[in-house]
């Protein structure tokens, strides 16, 4: 059951009103939003309205219209009669996405490393351990946000605004397939070294190989992922 599954239960009043400019159903798409991409609600798990709005102490309107926009985005999908349910994970659709982010995320690695300072390197440094330190605790939530902010603070330097966008967007469309093999120890583990190996060619400024690195990098997630799903084209089991 869901309720078996998510955080505990928040009060919508100080969720969506704290902040003052989220209406209920923005805060509603966003904490379901989040919930999808980290696995915590798994592919093709039905979403059952009155759990989810219980959950997150709303009514049903507001919920509504969060699955609406969640619908939008591809991350659940709805059918007459059957209700909503979690998008699967299509192997077909993680190829289209490591293919881009395989391009642009080595050659904005290869820029920041030719201006990276030690402060960068130190601040980076300081992310690995914070998140080597979630995977010993089992946090697998501050895991993939650690995971997330070393990639966006390694491409910031390299002052690539356009590409840096169209990088965080597939981020986006990324982040289930980045929550389901980094679930894995194994893989979780070799992803901080990874991670390590990068920084290492930073600080030597040598941005060809902090590039081949970082193609590495994201050529072991989209080998993880095929095995995962076994034929091509089919979808990825949770």
């Amino acid at each position: 059951m869901i309720a078996d599954m998510l955080p505990p239960r928040s009060k919508s009043s100080d969720a969506a009103g704290e902040t003052g400019y989220r209406t209920k159903a923005e805060w509603a798409y966003l904490q379901v939003r989040g919930w999808i991409q980290s696995g915590i609600l798994e592919p093709e798990e039905r979403l059952d309205q009155e759990e989810l709005a219980a959950r997150l102490g709303i009514s049903r309107i507001p919920l509504r219209q969060a699955l609406v926009k969640l619908q939008s985005d591809g991350l659940i999908v709805s059918r007459p009669h059957a209700g909503a349910t979690v998008a699967p994970l299509s192997l077909t659709d993680a190829e289209d996405i490591y293919a881009a982010r395989a391009v642009l995320e080595p050659m904005l690695t290869e820029a920041a490393a030719a201006t990276m300072g030690e402060e960068a390197i130190g601040e980076l440094r300081q992310i690995v351990a914070r998140q080597e330190t979630a995977g010993e605790a089992g946090d697998r939530l501050l895991f993939l946000d650690l995971d997330r902010e070393f990639h966006e603070r390694l491409y910031h330097g390299a002052g690539y605004r356009i590409s840096l966008d169209l990088v965080n967007r597939l981020r986006d469309l990324s982040e289930r397939y980045v929550a389901l093999y980094q679930g894995d120890a194994q893989r979780s583990q070799a992803t901080l070294s990874e991670h390590d190996e990068i920084l290492g060619h930073c600080a030597a400024r040598d941005g060809a190989a902090a590039a081949a690195a970082m193609r590495d990098h994201i050529r072991h997630g989209i080998e993880y992922l095929r095995k995962r799903a076994g034929a091509p084209g089919s979808d990825i089991s949770e």
